[in-house]
């Protein structure tokens, strides 16, 4: 008599394919920002200029402002570049468009900030899901790098020094306008803001060689207002203590980013100066030390800006 042995099959586990490690954001924006530092350059210094009166980083298909971390990003980028022109945009867009990104082009990672429903916990009925926030890499190119665009209305212009002003003034003047605004006296001493009264003071305009320079001091100043208690709060302004070396040296980034951005949207290229070169080795300490401190400065900027600019648009 035969038997007849019955095999049995065993269930083979499938290999899991190994995870991809999470991309660290907060330390690859840090990193970018410190390299620029590193090599001797303020990254908040738009490297060029364009028709408009506008040095924002843009979306070219949404003609959005990119926001907070992204806008030094971008500066970064088109001054390793060498990019005349502040237009950006995704492979799609770019496609989209009637474009199409040159072969070997690289392109930039930014941040998207984005939230979406917590579906890992029950809301009750009646109640509003709760979301939590993200953030991931994606990639732009600048409008250099496409070809087949339409670029008319934004090529790069030459540089200059006091024009435009008009749209800085009437920035400054909407600001210090409203009610419950800083108070600004021109004729003493060395730019300051002072918290205990709401002061911003400044030497008289002839004290500075040119526009940008006098542009970016003002705003500089006016920025450093806005963290008063009664405006938007913050530590290094609020809280002043100039013991407090990280509160200190936070704000001054976020007075120096602010600025940048604002006399960016009016399109004053503001030059480096030597107030800003003597923080960076001690930005740069603190980069090291803490890759959250860029993000939170630059999102800290944002807010300023758009409080001061009386807006809060772009992507």
């Amino acid at each position: 008599m035969t038997t007849t042995r019955k095999t049995s099959t065993r269930n083979r586990r499938k290999t899991a394919t190994p995870a991809k490690p999470r991309r660290d954001i907060a330390q690859e924006v840090t990193d970018r920002v410190l390299a620029a530092m590193e090599a001797g350059t303020v990254p908040w210094r738009p490297q060029y200029c364009v028709a408009g009166g506008d040095e924002m980083p843009t979306n070219h298909a949404t003609g959005k402002a990119y926001r907070g971390a992204n806008v030094l990003l971008l500066w970064i980028a088109a001054g390793i570049a060498n990019h005349n022109n502040n237009r950006w945009l995704t492979y799609r867009q770019a496609e989209a468009a009637g474009g199409q990104v040159r072969r070997g082009e690289k392109g930039t990672s930014i941040v998207f900030f984005g939230a979406a429903e917590d579906k890992r916990t029950e809301t009750p009925e009646g109640e509003p899901a709760k979301l939590f926030r993200y953030a991931k890499f994606y990639t732009v190119f600048n409008v250099a790098q496409v070809d087949g665009l339409d670029l008319s209305g934004f090529e790069p212009s030459e540089r200059f020094e006091w024009e435009p002003i008009e749209g800085a003034e009437r920035m400054v003047d909407g600001f210090l306008g409203r009610d419950g605004a800083p108070r600004l006296i021109y004729g003493r001493g060395t730019p300051r803001y002072s918290p205990a009264i709401d002061l911003v003071t400044l030497p008289p305009r002839e004290h500075w060689e040119n526009g940008p320079a006098f542009y970016q001091t003002l705003l500089h100043e006016i920025v450093h207002s806005t963290g008063h208690a009664t405006r938007l709060n913050r530590p290094g302004i609020a809280e002043a203590d100039r013991r407090d070396k990280v509160k200190y040296a936070t704000e001054e980034m976020v007075a120096e980013l602010g600025a940048a951005m604002l006399t960016a949207r009016v399109g004053l290229m503001a030059p480096a100066v030597a107030e800003a070169a003597s923080y960076l080795a001690g930005w740069v300490e603190l980069l090291k030390g803490d890759k959250h401190f860029f993000m939170r400065a630059a999102s800290a900027a944002q807010k300023a800006a758009d409080l001061v600019a009386g807006d809060a648009g772009g992507s």
